[in-house]
């Protein structure tokens, strides 16, 4: 059985755990992100796009795997699926000359992408899930924007900084954003949109525990609680607010 645990895809990381020196077993979650090309600057993919992986990247952070791929003792694949990983469709790459391949079709807008490897001769890898979005020629697949009307998107907010009280059972982490979101629709592609509405996501070890959806720049995530005995993992994801849609940024 394949087995694999997902990592959320978010801007920016604030507490980040280190997998070398230490052995990983089957079902361990892998940060893939460093060795798949394709990727926006934001960590989605957009549809349309081809994501690669270089055998020799793969074989540099799993030992040994490029020997058992080649005599046929291992599979390298690509799974979309919804969060809960529900609806999963697992999908083959094509291999040519060290590198794998793949398309993003647009039909998996708003789903999911994550790298795994079947390793039964060793462990089995889940990587962290990459959300899929439509680009300017796609977004009218993903719904964004509304039926018939395909938005691109020029330029979008982003986190400058980050900060967190020094409270030892709850804390306050503070963000500063900048910019707006920019963007038109292909029925309008002279007239250029500004908003300021955009969408703030904090998770807590992997776990949704607070949304805020405002025009504001700055973003206090009240009271989070965090734990005494060990280390929290936060991490954010921030989205532009589109006529009611949450859309990554470029």
């Amino acid at each position: 059985m394949r087995k694999r645990i997902s990592a959320i895809i978010t801007v920016i990381t604030l507490v980040v755990t280190l997998l070398s020196g230490m052995t990983i077993y089957a079902g361990d979650s892998m940060e893939f992100s460093d060795i798949i090309k394709g990727l926006n600057q934001d960590g989605t993919v957009s549809t349309g796009s081809w994501l690669t992986v270089e055998m020799g990247d793969l074989n540099k952070k799993i030992t040994g795997i490029q020997s058992r791929y080649n005599a046929g003792n291992a599979s390298i694949y690509w799974s979309v699926c919804n969060t809960d990983y529900s609806d999963k469709v697992d999908i083959d790459p094509t291999y040519d000359s060290g590198v794998f391949k793949l398309k993003v079709d647009s039909k998996y807008a708003g789903k999911y992408i994550q790298l795994c490897i079947d390793d039964p001769g060793n462990v089995n890898y889940g990587g962290e899930l990459i959300k899929i979005v439509g680009d300017g020629t796609d977004q009218g697949d993903s719904g964004q924007g509304g039926t018939g009307r395909q938005v691109t998107i020029t330029a979008g907010p982003s986190i400058v900084d980050v900060s967190a009280s020094s409270g030892m059972f709850k804390k306050n982490i503070k963000l500063m954003l900048t910019g707006r979101a920019e963007y038109y629709f292909s029925d309008k592609p002279y007239d250029l949109i500004t908003s300021a509405k955009k969408t703030v996501k904090l998770y807590k070890n992997n776990k949704l525990v607070q949304s805020i959806t405002t025009e504001s720049n700055d973003i206090v995530f009240k009271n989070v609680a965090v734990s005494y005995t060990k280390k929290d993992s936060f991490k954010i994801q921030l989205f532009m607010n589109i006529e009611g849609k949450e859309i990554a940024g470029p």
